[in-house]
């Protein structure tokens, strides 16, 4: 059997053409700009942006981060910090009432699936509040960048007890940073996606109150 063969959720890249530096404002009813597609199909096909929801843990305003394993998938992720928990929009990850898609409640979906299966939250952590960035990534920095659109969730947490899933064996544990110690040039090696997560949080205060 082919490999990726799965339906995933993506959008036509062209649905995001104003951006600054790889950032947009939530595109307007960006349900309607939907498309599933082979996984497979969408390999190097930048006619379209594979979404992805991030989920990204913070408690008393520092932020979860992660490393990449060195045998990732993507060559230009490996060994690279991360603090997005999240995969290929499925399409069971979708919720629709009488064939109109929930897109908020398809990312709450997703992004549930994906941090169950990536992380460990500590027992007796609990979930203060969950946000969402007003905004979405698309950036260009890399091949990989360039096929990717993210749409950001914020948890906040009462302890910092975040932990990779063994089972999936894709990150190593980094520690808890303040978004602008992660920003420090020339100190961390951070994925395109660190850095603007970072860049928007804390010019916006998100975790900060």
């Amino acid at each position: 059997m082919k490999k990726h063969q799965e339906h995933i959720v993506a959008v036509a890249a062209s649905l995001v053409t104003t951006r600054e530096q790889g950032i947009c404002n939530i595109p307007d009813n960006i349900e309607d700009h939907i498309v599933i597609k082979r996984r497979a199909s969408l390999l190097n096909d930048f006619n379209y942006r594979k979404l992805i929801p991030l989920t990204v843990f913070m408690c008393n305003g520092k932020i979860a981060a992660f490393t990449r394993k060195m045998d990732h998938q993507h060559e230009a992720l490996r060994g690279k910090v991360t603090v997005g928990i999240g995969g290929h929009f499925e399409l069971g990850d979708l919720c629709h009432k009488n064939s109109v898609i929930d897109i908020e409640m398809s990312v709450l979906k997703a992004s549930a699936r994906e941090v169950a299966e990536e992380v460990i939250v500590g027992e007796g952590t609990e979930i203060l509040k969950t946000a969402t960035l007003p905004l979405v990534i698309a950036a260009d920095e890399t091949i990989t960048d360039r096929q990717y659109m993210a749409l950001v969730s914020v948890v906040q947490l009462t302890k910092e007890d975040v932990l990779p899933n063994p089972e999936e064996d894709e990150l190593d544990y980094r520690g808890w940073y303040n978004p602008a110690e992660l920003l420090d040039s020339g100190k961390y090696t951070n994925e395109t996606w660190t850095n603007k997560i970072c860049s928007a949080i804390d010019s916006l205060g998100f975790g900060m109150r």
